[in-house]
């Protein structure tokens, strides 16, 4: 089994990965937990979700979900700014967060 801090930063690496091409300026935040029973939350905030972000959130799901070796990923929560904070591990922050 793989300790906490590895598999933190294993699924850093993968997240961030999976965001390479599927971020554009309407995102906020992406962050993501792992919960008790090994599944992972993933947390998008937006400044404004339309269908191209909802299509980019799809995308990078996917591509995240690929990259696991079990079936762990939950859907994705999606938040417009100002409704909550990220999640624990912080992979992606806008500069300007207002």
């Amino acid at each position: 089994m793989i300790e906490i801090n590895e598999e933190v930063m294993l699924q850093t690496c993968n997240l961030s990965t999976a965001l390479v091409r599927n971020v554009n300026d309407n995102f906020v935040s992406v962050s993501f937990d792992i919960l008790d029973n090994g599944e992972i939350q993933v947390k998008f905030i937006l400044a404004v979700v339309t269908v191209v972000e909802e299509d980019y959130i799809i995308d990078a799901i996917a591509e995240f979900s690929a990259l696991q070796e079990n079936d762990i990923v939950r859907k994705p929560v999606i938040e417009i700014i100002g409704m909550g904070s990220p999640l624990t591990h912080s992979i992606y922050e806008r500069d300007n967060m207002n």
